[in-house]
């Protein structure tokens, strides 16, 4: 909890007002002022708190659920420890922390419920506050967490269109790397498998797109029409359109894997061109851990069936424009065929995780109402807030209960 601020402005008794009323008017001004100004400091001074309250909050999540996954696995109480305080670190070491100054981290475990408490006492030197005699402030922060970890199949959807340029696009390896490194090193003895769907114009299905589109022989591959276009029916069953005509991303798709390093290089090769047809992202994230789709996967890449208890399906959706490129005319517009992906999608048990980056706020409620509960959309107004959208997306599917 933060500390209450308390300010008190004295005049001295000794003032008195004399002179003309120019100089009166001109004191009440700079008076005003003056409390103008400490106000707007204290604003500022209290949203860094809250700032680091929440940075803190983050830190402490993935350092819990990392010792409690360690906890459960055998691993000694000085080895939870040093996992605790390293997670936590790594975390706080994101951030520019000027000022900044944490306790050592408190760690409690409960080797016969899985269970670990951490606490962590953090301490902020003020900018404004200080001038009414407020040097720091001071608080607590706590997470429990116990272990309950299943396998993961996860598909990043990301928005590599033209207005995803220069900051944006390394933003995105930043916050897409991010998550990679979190699922991995957070679950070890789970199976982790993660895929990539770069989207613009259309899909770089790559080595996918012949057999996918009944060989058309091209790379830019588009949706089908008739009665399954939003569904997941199997490419080799019903092909998918493509085109050699239009604009590819440089980046072509990778099917879930449980190769980190692989993952990794292929997010730093991302770049940004063309437009932003959505809908297409939405449905080859879908296809990536759909069962129908195994006989068009690798071996190594085949989704598991629908409704297994020990594994979890996501996807996650992530643009930062307006849907705008269809090629189907009788499926509706890219946001129209989008949303009749997210129903069917979800109606067969696939967690979907949205982020909007900078979008517009047609663009939000489309990814709002993908996700359909709140907690799993995220607003993102700056690269920074997209990478704590990814963590906490990573923490989330690492299925380590946060009790408090």
């Amino acid at each position: 909890m933060f500390s209450a601020f308390d300010y008190r402005f004295r005049s001295s008794p000794a003032v008195s007002f004399r002179g003309d009323q120019d100089g009166s008017v001109a004191i009440i001004f700079a008076a005003a002022i003056l409390v103008l100004t400490l106000a707007a400091g204290v604003a500022m001074d209290y949203a860094r708190a809250a700032r680091l309250s929440s940075i803190t909050t983050t830190a402490l999540d993935a350092a819990v659920l990392a010792a409690a996954k360690d906890l459960a696995a055998g691993a000694s109480s000085a080895d939870v420890d040093q996992t605790a305080e390293n997670f936590f670190n790594a975390s706080i070491a994101n951030y520019n922390l000027d000022g900044i100054s944490f306790s050592s981290l408190t760690v409690r475990q409960d080797p016969v419920n899985d269970e670990v408490n951490i606490s962590v006492q953090a301490s902020m030197e003020t900018a404004f506050v200080r001038l009414a005699g407020i040097d720091t402030v001071s608080f607590g922060e706590r997470a429990v967490a116990t272990f309950a970890s299943k396998d993961i199949e996860l598909a990043m959807m990301l928005d590599v269109s033209g207005s995803m340029g220069g900051s944006k696009i390394r933003d995105l390896r930043d916050a897409a790397t991010d998550l990679v490194d979190i699922l991995h090193n957070g679950s070890p003895q789970n199976d982790v498998r993660i895929g990539m769907v770069p989207y613009s114009t259309s899909v770089n299905a790559g080595s996918y797109a012949d057999p996918t589109t009944g060989g058309a022989s091209v790379r830019c591959v588009t949706e089908r029409g008739g009665s399954n276009a939003f569904t997941d029916i199997s490419a080799t069953s019903d092909p998918l359109g493509g085109s050699g005509g239009i604009y590819c991303p440089n980046a072509e798709i990778v099917p879930i894997t449980d190769q980190e390093r692989a993952m990794k290089r292929r997010i730093r090769g991302l770049r940004a061109g063309g437009w932003t047809a959505g809908h297409l992202g939405v449905a080859w994230a879908w296809y990536m851990v759909s069962p129908e789709w195994a006989d068009v996967w690798p071996a190594a890449s085949r989704p598991r069936a629908y409704g297994l208890n020990d594994n979890i399906k996501a996807v996650i959706l992530m643009t930062d424009g307006i849907f705008n490129t269809a090629y189907v005319s009788g499926n509706g517009d890219s946001v129209e065929q989008a949303e009749d992906l997210c129903d069917n999608m979800r109606d067969e048990g696939v967690v979907i995780y949205s982020v909007a980056f900078q979008a517009p706020a047609s663009s939000e409620a489309l990814l709002r109402d993908c996700a359909d509960v709140s907690v799993r959309f995220f607003d993102a107004d700056n690269g920074q807030e997209l990478r704590e959208a990814f963590q906490q997306i990573a923490l989330s599917l690492l299925q380590l209960r946060i009790a408090e």
